[in-house]
């Protein structure tokens, strides 16, 4: 740049005007940026804005947001939260990408990637409506100075294009870097997977409030739960009568939310469809905002176990790269989840080590059953596990699904899951009945149990009762654990801790 012309110094400045701020800070200088016309009329949109860090809740039947979805939400003063502008990154796409190619093109880095600035309703009506996620937004501290700086490096990114990796150096990933300008780089722990939970954990010094948006199913089960009676209702539902003027104005609401969340989220058109658009009523203050506690555990964990099995004690070893349990405190909105790629569970047994369970893949979403809603649950496993009579390593690939119910901060979860068993070069299918009763008896302390009855050849059956504590980044846990093999019943305390 020393060498170059005025008129070519001020492209340049115009080009990269948060780099040359940066310099001047450097320098001392004070370049001039007025005569700028396109990066003017960019911080015009923005008036005495305010900066948040906004969360969408995770998704498991997509890839790319097995953990959530993290934004920037650039608010001017006098706007209402909707209007103001969300930045994001994101995978561009192609529409014709089946599952494979999309699955093998997000692990390779076939795909480009992008930071996208829009309207945040867009986002909102994504999250809230169409994928039924919750969306906790964040308060900054950032300073006037450090606003401007962030919306002049936002400005030079509208036209970067960078390799998209689902795992590393993704959303989470390239979202962190445009933050770093602000709070400056910081010494991190290496990681395998980069998950947005962490942006909200390395920015928590910048942090205040926070308030978390509920996805319209909320809405819905509220409104409806408010019906004094049903039957009119019910009626325009099941198409036995057209909606009129002369109903309530609670069941015009309901009947209007509900057939909105059925077009929304399955593409449903409910009879009197047009008719019920068109009904006028005053909304209700319905409460859909929590300030209920997130879980900001690292999604890394590194586990230490002692065993006690036949009065003897053992050493046990796991490694999670990427991971949220359930045995972890959640905030129960729409639903629980877990969530582990890639785990490791060793015990050191007979004088070695030996392999309890390797986790290629193991996924599970408990969606709470609501009244007219009626959200199915389901479960997925892939990978070697010790769960037979025999106590034999073998290779599963398991798939179930059933219906959650939950009561304040306890829910209840049967499943039925089939499956198939690899051992000795033969595939052995096998059925299994499964139950998860779990309770966050406060933001820290969960407790829970988890049963099966997995019947094959031989019926195996196991009973696990667990209770943890959060302290920080650390978690302690207690398990007791029956199985039926040589293991029989079993205790375990595990210290895990999250990076």
């Amino acid at each position: 740049m020393e060498n170059a012309t005025t008129a070519e110094r001020q492209k340049i400045a115009c080009h990269f005007p948060a780099r040359v701020r940066y310099v001047d800070k450097a320098t001392g200088r004070k370049t001039d940026l007025s005569h700028c016309k396109d990066l003017q009329s960019f911080l015009s949109r923005f008036q005495d804005p305010k900066v948040k860090i906004a969360l969408a809740s995770e998704m498991l039947g997509s890839p790319t947001s097995s953990f959530g979805h993290i934004m920037l939400v650039i608010q001017s003063s006098g706007d209402t939260l909707e209007s103001s502008a969300a930045l994001h990154f994101s995978a561009v796409i192609a529409q014709r990408d089946d599952l494979a190619r999309y699955i093998y093109k997000g692990l390779s880095g076939g795909y480009e990637g992008q930071y996208i600035l829009e309207p945040l309703f867009k986002k909102m009506e994504e999250y809230l409506h169409d994928e039924q996620r919750s969306l906790t937004f964040y308060d900054t501290d950032y300073t006037k100075e450090e606003i401007n700086l962030l919306l002049l490096h936002v400005y030079e990114l509208k036209h970067a294009k960078f390799e998209y990796y689902f795992f590393d150096l993704n959303c989470a990933h390239r979202m962190q870097e445009v933050l770093d300008l602000i709070n400056g780089e910081q010494a991190r722990p290496p990681r395998l997977f980069m998950t947005p939970k962490e942006i909200i954990i390395n920015s928590k010094p910048r942090l205040k409030e926070r308030i978390t948006y509920l996805p319209s199913s909320i809405r819905v089960a509220k409104l409806f739960n408010k019906l004094q009676s049903k039957e009119k209702f019910h009626k325009v539902v099941s198409g036995e009568t057209k909606p009129s003027k002369q109903m309530t104005s609670e069941t015009k609401e309901a009947l209007h939310a509900y057939y909105q969340y059925e077009f929304k989220t399955k593409s449903k058109v409910l009879p009197f469809y047009q008719d019920v658009r068109k009904l006028q009523f005053p909304d209700s203050e319905l409460n859909l905002k929590s300030n209920s506690t997130p879980n900001l555990l690292g999604s890394q964990k590194l586990s230490v176990s002692n065993y006690w099995i036949k009065d003897q004690q053992h050493l046990g070893l796991s490694f999670r790269p990427a991971s949220h349990s359930i045995d972890e405190t959640q905030p129960q909105i729409n639903q629980e989840s877990k969530f582990e790629l890639l785990t490791t569970n060793l015990i050191f047994y007979n004088g070695g080590p030996e392999i309890i369970e390797f986790s290629l893949l193991s996924a599970s979403t408990y969606r709470f059953f609501k009244p007219l809603i009626h959200p199915i649950s389901w479960t997925i496993f892939s990978g070697l596990n010790r769960e037979n009579s025999e106590n034999r390593l073998t290779w599963e690939n398991e798939f179930g699904a059933g219906l959650t119910w939950n009561i304040g901060k306890t829910f209840i979860s049967p499943l039925l899951i089939t499956g198939l068993d690899s051992y000795s070069n033969k595939q052995l299918g096998y059925g299994k009945l499964s139950i998860l009763v779990a309770s966050d008896l406060s933001s820290t302390i969960k407790v829970g149990l988890e049963a099966f009855r997995k019947i094959q050849s031989e019926t195996y059956s196991q009973q696990r009762f667990f209770l943890t504590k959060q302290l920080g980044q650390w978690k302690i846990g207690s398990e007791l654990k029956y199985q039926k093999n040589i293991f029989g019943s079993s205790q375990k305390i595990y210290l895990d801790y999250h990076f």
